[in-house]
């Protein structure tokens, strides 16, 4: 698969380091770059953006692919595997630069029974930016995930770890080395939900015209 708009991935990661949230960034938006002094004016990546980064750019008119493999047994078990490369030439174009980002990720969902599903996720890939030779960005990543999930017919829970990690290996501008881990606890049940409605043509197919349903949801979640 062939794909466009993702020569900046790799800013926010080397620059700035991992971020956990359920944030969505959006297409022209621009994100916020720490006050590191190689990308101040007179540093030398000075032509970055004051602004920030814009997380869907085509800078370099060069396409990115991406390649997938899946398989799922009918017991429940499924995996899937890829490889993404942006195929970025590392050049700055106006206030943006074009990263070389590429990664491999592999990850499985198992059920079972009961309710319990045990999910993981594994990536691991590099990204670089400037010239091969003298002040640059070159870094690679790692990021995993197992989450356990559980399903009643009111209660939903799921417990979740992460361990994430940015390598610097340029050795030539700050360093962008960052590391950590995180555990997540997530709890909520359906208490029920009111839904009145009519809907006239529901009668050409013998269904009901009116519909009552009652439902209330309260959701918990706790993050460290």
């Amino acid at each position: 698969m062939g794909f466009q708009g993702c020569d900046t991935a790799g800013t926010l990661l080397a620059w700035r380091g991992w971020a956990l949230g359920d944030r969505l960034s959006l297409f022209g938006e621009m994100l916020p770059l720490p006050p590191l002094p190689t990308i101040q004016y007179g540093g030398p990546f000075g032509g970055q953006s004051y602004d920030g980064t814009s997380p869907f750019e085509e800078l370099d008119g060069r396409e990115g692919w991406q390649a997938r493999a899946g398989w799922r047994h009918p017991n429940g078990i499924s995996v899937v595997a890829s490889h993404l490369d942006n195929r970025g030439d590392r050049a700055l174009y106006d206030d943006e630069y074009a990263w070389a980002t590429a990664y491999d990720q592999a990850g499985t969902t198992i059920d079972l029974g009961r309710g319990y599903t045990l999910a993981a996720e594994w990536m691991s890939g590099s990204t670089g930016m400037g010239p091969t030779t003298g002040t640059r960005v070159d870094a690679d990543f790692t990021a995993t995930y197992v989450l356990l999930g559980w399903r009643g017919e009111a209660w939903r829970g799921s417990f979740r770890w992460d361990d994430f990690e940015v390598e610097d290996r340029d050795q030539t501008a700050e360093n962008n080395d960052d590391q950590g881990s995180a555990w997540s606890v997530a709890v909520s049940r359906s208490l029920g939900q009111e839904v009145d409605g009519d809907h006239a043509a529901a009668a050409m197919a013998g269904a009901p015209t009116s519909r009552q349903l009652d439902k209330l949801t309260v959701e918990l979640r706790l993050v460290w």
